[in-house]
This record gives structure tokens, C-alpha cells and sequence, in this order.
């Protein structure tokens, strides 16, 4: 992000990464837990910040890192954060020469019965001798992607891109900046600009969540 934020907690999803700074001036110890899912219907992978006191009424919260802060008291204080952290040129949206819509799909039953369709995208399944779709090398696309019964970390290989929009509307804090991962569940525009090649070897896009790139919910494409 060209500024940073403050927040009180930050949710991610499976792959999505972030640039934290920790406030340990107080001298207090602080835990990085990762917290239980509260939902198998929701992101898997979540993570958060807790003080010793707060992770030790939360069961199931498991301390990854604890932190003990041993500052001289002269040298306590506060950090002063640059205005601008990094520019960047955002693509056109007028210059967009291609739109593609992408549905992560899921079987009406359990994830292993066998009766019902697989994960797939837009209904197909993985397949290492298939090109899914065929990007021209500098082209500025929008891709609408959507996810089935459930929010999926979708990740893309090769490109950063924008949120446009998250169904429909603006898309809030945790969208902005350049990404390469998103929580998709309801339809999310992403604009793309496809700055690197991919002709011998294609790239790739996928859910995050293991057993669902490895159960076929992930295609692939060329820039040319």
C-alpha cells in the first residue's frame, strides 16, 4: 500500500502475506497465536495478534511466537512512519481489452464423494495439457471471479493486480493495494496488466486451500 494503516486485528487468508509493525515500546510480551477457524465454510488459515491475557481465555488458540521486549526505558518512544511508503502505477481501466469470468465450483455433497462433480473452475477440472485461457503479453484485463459455498483464496502466478470492486461495491481497506491473493466468494473485479511472458511454461491460477488446488480447482494460461 503507497500508506499505512492502523489496525486493531488483520485477517488472512491462505498464501496472503502483510508488513506488520509491532508497537513493543510499553515493554509488555505480546504472542503471535494463530486462532481456530470459526467456520469450515469460511477461510481457513487465520492468524492474529493477542496479548499474554487475552490468549489464555481463548481454548483451542495455539502461541506460535511469543515476543519479551527487554528496551532500555531511553530507549522507548515512538517511530515515525514515512508519508509514502512505495508509488506504483495502477492500470487503466479504459485500456482493459479483455474481460473473464471465473467460478470456483464445489460438489453439493462432501469434499470426498466421488458421486458428485469435483472442484473445478467454470466446471473443469485441472489439466496439466490444457491451456485455459491465452493472455496477450501487456494487456490490461479484468477478471470477475466468484467462489461456491464458501471463501476461497484465490491466488494467481505471475501478476499483481487491483480490486475494482467487491460485489459490486468499492472495495474496503483490506482489498487496496497490489495483490496477488484474494478472498473471493462474492464476485470481485480484479484488474490485471500481464507484464510477464508465459509461453513454454504457463502460469497459474488457484484456490489456496491445498486440497482444493490438489482435487482440481485450478487452471492454467500463456502470455504470448
Amino acid at each position: 500500500m503507497e500508506k499505512s494503516v492502523e489496525l486493531q486485528s488483520l485477517t488472512l487468508a491462505s498464501g496472503q502475506r502483510a508488513e506488520i509493525l509491532v508497537d513493543f515500546s510499553d515493554g509488555k510480551p505480546v504472542s503471535l497465536v494463530s486462532a481456530p477457524d470459526q467456520s469450515t465454510l469460511r477461510v481457513h488459515g487465520m492468524g492474529m495478534m493477542h496479548r499474554h491475557e487475552a490468549s489464555e481465555n481463548n481454548a483451542g488458540n495455539e502461541t506460535v511466537l511469543t515476543f519479551s521486549p527487554r528496551l532500555a526505558s531511553s530507549k522507548r518512544g515512538s517511530t515515525t512512519l514515512p508519508l509514502l511508503l512505495a508509488s506504483r502505477a495502477v492500470p487503466d481501466p479504459a485500456t482493459v481489452v479483455a474481460r473473464r469470468r471465473l467460478v470456483l465450483n464445489m460438489r453439493l455433497g462432501g469434499m470426498m464423494d466421488s458421486d458428485e462433480e469435483p472442484l473445478t473452475i467454470n466446471h473443469r477440472r485441472f489439466d496439466i495439457d490444457r491451456i485455459d485461457e491465452e493472455v496477450e503479453l501487456g494487456a490490461v484485463e479484468i477478471w470477475k471471479v466468484s467462489g461456491q459455498k464458501m471463501a476461497h483464496p484465490f491466488h494467481i502466478h505471475g501478476v499483481h493486480f487491483d480490486v475494482l470492486r467487491r460485489d459490486g461495491e468499492e472495495p474496503d481497506l483490506l482489498d487496496q493495494g497490489p495483490r496477488d491473493t484474494i478472498v473471493v466468494d462474492e464476485p470481485v473485479e480484479l484488474l490485471i496488466r500481464f507484464d510477464q511472458p508465459a509461453s513454454k511454461a504457463p502460469f497459474l491460477f488457484h484456490c489456496h486451500i491445498l486440497e482444493h488446488e490438489d482435487e482440481g480447482m485450478m487452471g492454467q494460461f500463456s502470455v504470448t
